[in-house]
Parts: C-alpha cells; structure tokens; sequence
C-alpha cells in the first residue's frame, strides 16, 4: 500500500484592514475554450479583486503557431487596467497593488513567444510581467506557489461561473441572444460564440462579466457590482450613504472569508 499524498500546502489568509481595499489584490487566470476549425484557441484572460470580487474579462486567441502570446496577454491586461482608470479614476489602482498569476505560459517566463518575436528559441522571456508594471507602476505581478491549494481559489471559482453563465446565454433555447446566428452554429462550443456572436469587446462577452458581478456572493452578503458602488461610488442622498455604509459594514465583516494572497 502506498502512502498517503501530503496535503496540500495552504497559503490563505485572514484579510487586515490594509488588504481590505479595492484592487489592492487581484487574481488572474485564463479560461481555455474549444477549438476553432482552424485550430486556434479562444481563451479569456480573467481577473478579480480579491476584496470585492468583483471581475474583468477579455477574449484573445492563440497565435497561428497554436502559442498562447504574452504580447496578446498583456494588452488584455492593459484593457482591464484602463476599464478600471476610466470607471474609477487614474490613482484607482494603489500603490503595493497584486496581481497574482499562475505559472502558465501566458504570464510567465519562457515560451512562448509572439509570433515577430525576435528571441532564440530557449530564450527566457517575460514581455507580461515587464509590460503590466511597465503600463502601472504601482502593479507588482506575482506567481502562485506550486502545490498550494488555495491561492488562486478566488479566480478559479470565477472561471467556473463564467463558464456556467456563458453557456446559459450562447445556448439558451428560444431565445435569440446571436442575432443573425443560427443555433446550429451556436452549438459549435463557446469559442464560436466567442468568435461569431461576441467579437473582442463584444455585446455577450459585457453581458458575462455584468451579470457575473450582479450575482450575490455569500462571502460578502451583497453583490461584487453593489459592493464596488457603495465603496467607490458617489451617494444620491444621505438615505442612500447609510445604506451603502451599511452594505459596506456587512461585506466587510467576520463573514468576508480568507482567499488566496500574494506570499
């Protein structure tokens, strides 16, 4: 009989006070899709903030040489970060900011590389990490420990809902959500809905990410999208401030749970 595997490593933590900020952690992963008839791969590039859970999506495809491409990777990245300085303001992002990744080739060094990259084969590269904190300098790009079970738990769980809520909306019967798209051609898989129904900044892959972020999350009591509003915000009137102080009180309570961090 063989031994038990060791259980894997934790690395979660309780949040303190000066975590408990909008963007200070952020969470980053890529959600892979079928292939295309060419091949090609459509993948979203999928980032949340730890403190209010609230997400970013964006779509981009493998390059021809079936690669994923830091260079593509990276401008997902920085499409985020403009959504985030156009929505919130251009210091919205704070200083000491995370942004974990794994240790996928897309956000590591190593292959691969973009396809007019000049690099030796073997050379070792990393056009993400040098582009994100070169685009926002208070970004520090980290990478999950291996064989640690939890620390990138927030964004995975988040791939798992895209997923879900993705395919209630390419798939839902009687309902033309792909205008002007059959729905033998929906049932392709989701990187033809991708590709056909939602293009890069398209209207379905908007509609994921808001209802993504409409959705109550136990953690906190309150939506990702009500939370981030009464943090950032500006009130009507003072009905309207106490009831976000309240929702603010709640989220951020003994029921806001541990989550993966930065070590």
């Amino acid at each position: 009989m063989r031994d038990a595997k060791e259980p894997a490593r934790t690395l979660a933590v309780i949040p303190t006070k000066a975590t408990m900020v909008p963007f200070k952690n952020m969470q980053m992963d890529s959600i892979v899709l079928r292939s295309n008839r060419d091949g090609r791969h459509a993948y979203i590039v999928n980032v949340v903030d730890s403190y209010t859970r609230y997400s970013w999506q964006r779509s981009i495809m493998l390059n021809s040489k079936l690669q994923f491409d830091q260079r593509s990777t990276l401008r997902a990245v920085q499409e985020i970060i403009d959504s985030i300085r156009d929505r919130y303001g251009a210091s919205a992002i704070p200083p000491g900011t995370h942004l974990q990744a794994d240790n996928g080739p897309e956000y590591r060094s190593g292959k691969p590389k973009a396809e007019d990259s000049d690099d030796e084969e073997n050379a070792n590269i990393n056009k993400f990490k040098e582009g994100v904190e070169a685009y926002e300098p208070n970004i520090t790009v980290t990478y999950a420990r291996a064989y640690t079970s939890d620390q990138q738990s927030l964004v995975e769980l988040k791939n798992k809902e895209w997923r879900r809520v993705a395919r209630q909306l390419l798939f839902k019967t009687g309902t033309n959500v792909l205008p002007g798209i059959s729905s033998a051609r929906r049932t392709n898989g989701l990187a033809n809905g991708l590709a056909n129904g939602m293009g890069r900044h398209g209207r379905m892959l908007g509609e994921i990410n808001a209802i993504l972020d409409s959705i109550p999350n136990r953690s906190l009591g309150i939506s990702p999208a009500d939370f981030m509003e009464a943090l950032l915000g500006t009130p009507d009137d003072s009905d309207e401030r106490e009831t976000w102080k309240q929702m603010v009180d709640t989220a951020s309570g003994p029921c806001h749970a541990p989550h993966g961090h930065p070590g």
